[in-house]
């Protein structure tokens, strides 16, 4: 179980993405909440960051799909998630990914203190050139 919570990426309260003591990334959206290990995040990073989703191409990948209907609404799955968004909201939610793998890039290694456990947790980010 998770406790403790601090805000990486934040468009309102209802759309954020946070990291808690364990070092695992969730988002929360709208009552919705996933949570991604921070490597899974990347990939998804990467997949989304050469998206233009003004084409409305159908995206396919093993981190990512999405696919867009007559309605003008985005299916997207991240990993084992699935979302379904209008093109405003996944502007919203690219933009709070990129903005967590910049957080993540900019400070490098993240360790994770675990309180009352013996040990940490470090996890180390080779993110130069990451989203390219």
């Amino acid at each position: 179980m998770c406790y403790q919570m601090t805000p990486i990426a934040t468009y309102d309260d209802r759309h954020v993405i946070a990291q808690c003591e364990h070092g695992t990334l969730h988002l929360r959206w709208e009552r919705l909440v996933l949570s991604f290990h921070p490597d899974e995040l990347l990939m998804i990073a990467r997949t989304l960051h050469h998206y233009a989703p003004e084409n409305r191409d159908t995206l396919a990948t093993p981190y990512v799909t999405l696919l867009w209907n007559s309605a003008d609404m985005a299916q997207l799955w991240l990993l084992r998630y699935g979302l379904y968004l209008c093109p405003q909201a996944l502007d919203v939610l690219m933009t709070l990914i990129e903005q967590t793998v910049q957080a993540l890039e900019s400070s490098s290694v993240i360790t994770v203190n675990q309180g009352d456990l013996k040990h940490t947790h470090t996890w180390e980010y080779n993110l130069t050139a990451s989203l390219n």
